[in-house]
């Protein structure tokens, strides 16, 4: 692997974006391909860590991991059916338990309906929902890989009438699990999300325009929102405005 005659390097970075010399065809990356200098065969045939300023850490200690496995023990009253269990304001809080698998699991979804932003009234509202919710998992990232390593995950969608998010794992840590994301979604209204904003920006550009690319088939099982619904935006809509949409629009 380490012979630079069998050695492909792949660098991906927009601060190289203005080096590149050619364009693939179907989604207009951008790209150059060049054959090592002398100063990187060096580093190759001739390896030498010179940072000094940096050292290996281990990562801090990850709270969300499970202990207990126990299973809880069967109760009809509360598994037969959803039980509304709390009621405030406008907001609901069921429970169902599951008595047939048998697993130390839960599954918490929760749905929040707003009409902050014209959310679900206008394509201004759905694109800043959207903007919102993948510079979300941006944000999440790191926080997200700990949970994967205590096998919990969360997956949040953006629907025509609410956001949806949805968590998933080991009961004993579930609670733990929640309330961070919780904390970690209110960071982030203050953190400075500028340079998280324009990937997101770049990559949703990006993908809305190959959205067009798809098969015929695909492109109309995505559609169904568009076809059946009057509130609904095509992703030509979304982009055409996104084009323009400036870090200091999001964050207000």
């Amino acid at each position: 692997m380490c012979d630079d005659k069998k050695l492909n390097i792949y660098l991906i970075s927009k601060k190289v974006e203005d080096q590149t010399t050619d364009k693939a065809p179907w989604y207009d990356t951008k790209f150059s391909k060049t054959p090592f200098d002398d100063d990187v065969l060096k580093r190759i045939n001739s390896p030498a860590c010179v940072i000094k300023s940096k050292k290996l850490d281990f990562p801090p200690p990850n709270t969300m991991i499970p202990k207990n496995f126990d299973i809880l023990a069967e109760d009809e009253k509360l598994s037969s059916k959803p039980q509304l269990i709390k009621q405030w304001d406008n907001t609901e809080l069921w429970y169902k338990k599951d008595d047939k698998w048998l697993r130390p699991k839960s599954i918490i979804t929760m749905k929040v309906y707003t009409q902050n932003n014209d959310f679900s009234k206008s394509a201004e509202g759905r694109l800043f929902a959207n903007i919102w919710k993948d510079s979300l998992d941006e944000y999440l990232q790191e926080f997200s890989y700990q949970a994967a390593c205590a096998n919990l995950s969360l997956s949040s969608t953006i629907l025509h009438d609410n956001i949806h998010m949805a968590w998933s794992g080991y009961h004993d840590s579930m609670k733990s699990y929640v309330m961070q994301t919780v904390d970690k979604i209110n960071e982030m209204k203050n953190a400075d999300l500028k340079e998280i904003f324009e990937q997101v920006k770049e990559k949703k550009l990006r993908e809305w325009k190959n959205y067009y690319l798809e098969k015929t088939y695909l492109q109309l099982f995505q559609s169904w929102d568009n076809v059946f619904l009057d509130v609904s935006f095509q992703p030509k809509q979304l982009r055409e405005l996104l084009e323009n949409y400036t870090y200091e629009q999001f964050s207000n």
